[in-house]
């Protein structure tokens, strides 16, 4: 860490601002007073943040107030990001088998993987990612598996909540995505939940938290967890409960509100108080269940939840903001199980390090030794990275071009906010997928319909275009895309996506109303 803020620091010294802003700079505004509105992901959601800059390099993350996820709040996540960027541990060579490649050898590597794809219609190539939510990174994803019948797309997280979408599929038959309004919810149930602690919707909750607290009586909330939280050190009752026992308890809540099939399913001495609270707040209650629950127990909450009319009210039920919600211990243990057997002949891995998060019973490493071609993308050469035959260091998020979706599935677009760092970093959209999208050597930017860009070229700093009108500019009006090849685009049938880098002193954006 010291050496990340050293770094950063003595970035600060060197050329005239090098940002790259979606709007321009009102006038009379210095240079160094500059913030530029992106997004970062945590557990693949996005935050919105402004990035203060500085001779073109990244100092200072904030809050964007105007993004739903963060309402100009920060955590350590978000502030940790500068120091990644300037971490000295970054990878910055192409490598194979550990030693340092040119961008041709990776090149010419990636053209005989692409005429072996044609030559089986991609039987036995596999993605592995992690989470995603961005839309224009789905679309790539799928147009390889529409390019290539026989590639599958596999996804591993080790904080992925399986038993949150089997609970779901239990009570309603498909994926959703359970959105807790606590700024109106008047009694909150948490079994095992920890909703005021670190994850992507921390910020947005917390906020609701506080307002609920000061705009009348204190909402009631109970939490049943084994170990610590921050929402339990905030709870008006915290029943201490070893995990195996938070079950019955659920079913003992529900059995006091009267839910049918619940009689005698467990008993607890808490069960009546908190189902009285619940009952006098309805449909202003909520029942919430956390990461590492059974399906049962969000089965139960999704059951009381239900049963206390809180849809609408205290709680919204939405299409989850991945882009393919799915089981991804399941999807790692699959592809696993392909590898031993032999039928994985190319490997593509994207961000993810399954060598050191996966559970070492699966033997993951030892099945990816038996892959012929394995290629990692990452912004550190990690356990994943030592493994591979190749690496490709990719551009920190405040570096590159992105998109995503909040938790609650608001998009935003990321954009480089600072020069870049390292050379050979190459986005995943241009290095790691280019390959099986277009028989032609140009990329996906050249192989977009109606694009007029012969190929990828590398951007250049673009200076802030300067409006004409003394007013202050809108984010509506103003876009630079100066020097920079097109982000592809979304298909027709595809709504558009709202874009808005506003800050707070851009007045006007239409695209993330006052809340």
């Amino acid at each position: 860490m010291g050496a990340s803020v050293a770094l950063a620091a003595a970035g600060c010294d060197g050329p005239a601002e090098h940002g790259h802003p979606l709007h321009a700079r009102p006038r009379g505004v210095a240079d160094e007073a500059a913030s530029y509105a992106t997004v970062l992901d945590l557990e693949g959601l996005g935050r919105g943040v402004l990035v203060r800059t500085r001779a073109g390099h990244a100092v200072k993350i904030e809050g964007n107030p105007q993004h739903p996820a963060s309402l100009g709040a920060t955590d350590i996540f978000a502030e940790a990001s500068v120091l990644s960027l300037h971490d000295p541990q970054r990878s910055r060579r192409i490598l194979r088998d550990g030693t340092p490649q040119a961008r041709a050898g990776l090149g010419s590597a990636l053209d005989d993987l692409r005429a072996a794809l044609r030559a089986d219609g991609g039987a036995g190539l596999r993605l592995l990612t992690g989470p995603v939510s961005s839309p224009t990174l789905a679309r790539l994803i799928g147009a390889v598996l529409a390019a290539y019948r026989g590639a599958r797309w596999h996804q591993h997280d080790p904080l992925a909540d399986d038993a949150a979408l089997a609970g779901a599929e239990a009570a309603f038959g498909l994926p959703v995505a359970v959105l807790p309004d606590l700024a109106r919810a008047q009694a909150v149930l948490c079994l095992g939940a920890d909703p005021l602690g670190p994850g992507p919707a921390q910020l947005r909750q917390a906020r609701d938290w506080s307002n609920a607290r000061r705009a009348g009586p204190p909402p009631r909330l109970f939490v049943a967890e084994a170990t610590p939280s921050l929402t339990g050190a905030r709870a008006d009752r915290r029943i201490a409960l070893h995990p195996a026992e938070t079950e019955g308890l659920a079913r003992a809540v529900a059995a006091a509100l009267g839910l049918p099939g619940m009689a005698g399913g467990g008993a607890h001495a808490a069960a009546p108080e908190i189902a009285a609270a619940l009952l006098a707040a309805a449909p202003a209650a909520v029942v919430l269940a956390g990461r590492g629950q059974t399906p049962a127990v969000h089965a139960l909450a999704h059951a009381m939840n239900d049963a206390l009319g809180a849809s609408g009210t205290a709680l919204r039920l939405t299409a989850p903001p991945l882009a393919r919600p799915e089981p991804m211990a399941a999807s790692l243990m699959a592809l696993t199980a392909a590898m031993a057997a032999g039928e994985v002949t190319h490997l593509i891995v994207l961000g993810a390090n399954p060598v050191q998060d996966a559970p070492a019973a699966l033997g993951f490493p030892q099945a990816m030794r038996r892959v012929p071609f394995t290629l990692h993308a990452g912004l550190w050469v990690d356990e994943t990275a030592r493994v591979s035959q190749w690496h490709v260091p990719l551009p920190h998020p405040l570096e590159a071009w992105g998109d995503s979706r909040a938790f609650d599935g608001t998009p935003a677009i990321r954009q480089p906010v600072t020069v870049p760092l390292v050379d050979d970093a190459r986005d995943v959209l241009e290095r790691s997928l280019r390959v099986t999208l277009s028989a032609r050597p140009g990329g996906i930017v050249g192989a977009q319909p109606g694009s007029t860009t012969a190929g990828p070229k590398r951007w250049k700093p673009a200076s802030p275009v300067r409006p004409r009108r003394r007013s202050p500019p809108s984010c509506d009006r103003i876009w630079t895309v100066r020097a920079r090849p097109p982000l592809p685009r979304s298909p027709r049938s595809s709504p558009p996506i709202p874009v808005c880098a506003r800050t707070p002193r851009m007045p006007g954006c239409r695209n993330f109303p006052a809340r």
